[in-house]
């Protein structure tokens, strides 16, 4: 395919970045946007990040690259799925991300719920050079095209260290909407025992919301602790050594957001069984004030029976004994 000859040819730095570009190459001189599918060209190493590719250009990258019919079809169906393949040349990485600035829903809260954006690596190791591609742009690209841009008089630049760059933004990502449902785990527990009546009718919707959020984080991070595992792992062996070096650190960051969204979620547990108490213990004070009121009531009427009794048979309009005239 032909190259785009506009403007956008030209080095780009981060305030430059154009998302509208669908291509966008970064190699030790720098990084460059195009409009049509560049070539890699001969300068090592090379990163290659394209946006919602078509067919043709997919069947161009298999023709230039040698890629497997098999990754063509995962990255074509958009396999939700994340994984870690070996091929011949190349690793092929099928992870899931998410955007803060992104398409979202709307929970019961009004809060936003990111949606999850498919994210396909392949790490090219006999030729140094990486290919990235995802439905829409993600805010990942320009950070980590800035950042390499520092770091790109360092010997250690390679495609699996820029692999590592993009996966650490994807982990990254998550962080912020991890603390705040931290932040709010801890609010629900303070106030679902010190809420009033009226206010607290909403408090099991608010759990509810925040429970179906933890879900979610947790759906996303827990298939990245098999997938980097299975990198540094079974794989290490197409990656650098300082390289997998960062890949666990990752692996640790990973770790500790599942284990704050666990102890949220059992946090959240904690505050609907408490809640579910306290509407227990009202529940039974209710009854029990219930059953003083029907007792005293019962009292009241075992104390004028006799007196109904006794005024109803001397109220007759019959002769009854005691009665004046009366013998």
């Amino acid at each position: 395919m032909e190259q785009d000859i506009s403007p956008k040819h030209q080095l780009i730095s981060l305030d430059h970045y154009d998302s509208t570009c669908r291509f966008t190459l970064f190699t030790l001189t720098g990084p460059r946007q195009f409009k049509n599918l560049p070539d890699l060209g001969d300068e090592r190493p090379v990163w290659l990040d394209i946006i919602r590719p078509t067919k043709q250009e997919l069947d161009g990258l298999k023709e230039r690259l040698s890629i497997h019919p098999l990754t063509l079809e995962d990255i074509q169906q958009s396999d939700d799925r994340e994984k870690c393949e070996m091929f011949e040349d190349y690793l092929f990485l099928a992870v899931r991300t998410i955007d803060q600035s992104g398409p979202a829903i709307i929970d019961e809260w009004g809060r936003q719920v990111p949606l999850p954006v498919n994210v396909y690596i392949i790490v090219f190791h006999n030729i140094d050079a990486i290919v990235t591609i995802h439905s829409s742009p993600l805010p990942h690209v320009p950070l980590l095209i800035n950042r390499l841009d520092r770091d790109r008089r360092f010997s250690q630049l390679s495609a699996d260290w820029i692999m590592y760059g993009f996966l650490d933004a994807v982990v990254d990502e998550f962080m912020p909407g991890i603390k705040t449902l931290e932040l709010e785990s801890d609010s629900i527990e303070d106030l679902v025992l010190v809420l009033s009546q009226s206010d607290r009718h909403e408090m099991l919707r608010r759990i509810a919301a925040a429970r179906k959020r933890a879900n979610h984080f947790l759906r996303l991070l827990k298939p990245k602790q098999d997938l980097l595992k299975s990198l540094f792992k079974r794989h290490s062996n197409r990656l650098q050594p300082h390289t997998v070096t960062y890949l666990r650190d990752i692996n640790d960051h990973v770790q500790l957001m599942v284990d704050i969204v666990e102890h949220a979620n059992e946090a959240l547990n904690r505050s609907h069984a408490n809640y579910i108490g306290q509407i227990n213990i009202e529940m039974a004070d209710f009854s029990n004030r219930m059953t003083w009121v029907i007792n005293k009531l019962s009292a009241a009427a075992v104390l004028a029976v006799p007196l109904s009794l006794i005024t109803g048979m001397w109220g007759m309009n019959v002769p009854v004994p005691g009665q004046p005239g009366v013998h």
